[in-house]
């Protein structure tokens, strides 16, 4: 009988023999490491292909008699028994092509070996075994008898392969945003916005004239500004959100040829604001509990402006 041989190794950056024949004596492969995410918008996952090249040596009775030896991938199953690695979980590509299992055959001396592992596959460090499916009329492979191999527990090698679940780029950078966003919000609403647009802490304002014609008391606690004039102007929701309510004393045949306008300046003090061209005042700044004038140039009106 000829003695037909087949030695072979995994090739990464050096050479690793695969000798041991039972799942207590064996090498261990770390075939790589890869990631996966789920599709998001116009980010689609595409796997990667962890590949190395399986080197091989037949002796010369096997490279003259011997046929192609066949080699599948195997994990263990929840009663500890060998079972081939389901092809939602792993595909195989030798040499570029898909294959179900890895074929050795004399007239090469190394297939380049790819994994591409599937949805299916697990995220944790995968510990898959290389398990031959067919002999091809070899005596030995690495030294181990052909009725070694055939046993139960017989590998040629274990191999680890990692797969990490990460998130999609496009959903890890909206995420960022919007937590970005999120804080900006908050640190506006918490401090920017007071900050910016300050608010009356509370009181009111009591507006008269055309001898007791108009008379009008406003709260103006919680508001960013008083504006008196002929027609007020519609506020959105969201500009009450981001910067404050605005009040409108509103008169369509009152003294307010321009607008005259009520903003907070301290604790304790009101800043009046109006066109110099059309209103004459005792004072730009109003303090609580005093009373005030305020003149309308065209006509003549006098506006008293009692501060609450």
């Amino acid at each position: 009988m000829f003695a037909n041989l087949l030695r072979f190794f995994a090739v990464f950056f050096i050479a690793v023999n695969l000798v041991g024949c039972t799942a207590e004596q064996k090498d261990i492969i770390a075939w790589g490491s890869t990631e996966e995410y789920d599709d998001f918008l116009w980010e689609k996952f595409i796997p990667d292909t962890l590949t190395h090249t399986i080197a091989f040596e037949f002796n010369k009775d096997a490279q003259r008699y011997g046929s192609a030896v066949t080699l599948g991938v195997f994990k263990r199953n929840d009663n500890g028994k060998f079972v081939p690695v389901d092809p939602a979980e792993l595909e195989i590509f030798v040499n570029g092509a898909k294959q179900e299992n890895i074929r050795i055959t004399p007239d090469k001396e190394s297939v380049k070996v790819g994994f591409v592992l599937g949805r299916a596959a697990e995220a944790k460090a995968q510990h898959w075994y290389f398990r031959v499916v067919d002999m091809g009329g070899m005596d030995r492979i690495n030294d181990i008898e052909a009725a070694d191999l055939k046993s139960d527990d017989a590998v040629l090698g274990e191999i680890v392969v990692v797969k990490k679940h990460i998130w999609n780029p496009v959903a890890l950078v909206l995420f960022w945003i919007l937590i970005t966003l999120l804080a900006l919000l908050l640190l506006w609403f918490s401090m920017g916005r007071n900050q910016v647009y300050p608010k009356f802490r509370g009181g009111s304002i009591v507006i008269e004239y055309g001898k007791g014609a108009f008379y009008k008391v406003v709260k103006v606690g919680g508001c960013k500004k008083l504006v008196c004039t002929r027609g007020s102007k519609p506020e959105s929701a969201l500009s009450q959100l981001f910067t404050g309510k605005v009040i409108y004393v509103t008169d369509k045949l009152g003294p307010w040829v321009s607008d005259v306008t009520f903003e907070p300046a301290t604790r304790r003090r009101i800043r009046l604001r109006y066109k110099t061209a059309d209103f004459i005042a005792d004072s730009n700044l109003l303090n609580k509990g005093e009373v005030y004038n305020l003149k309308s140039i065209s006509d003549g009106t006098e506006i008293k402006l009692t501060i609450q």
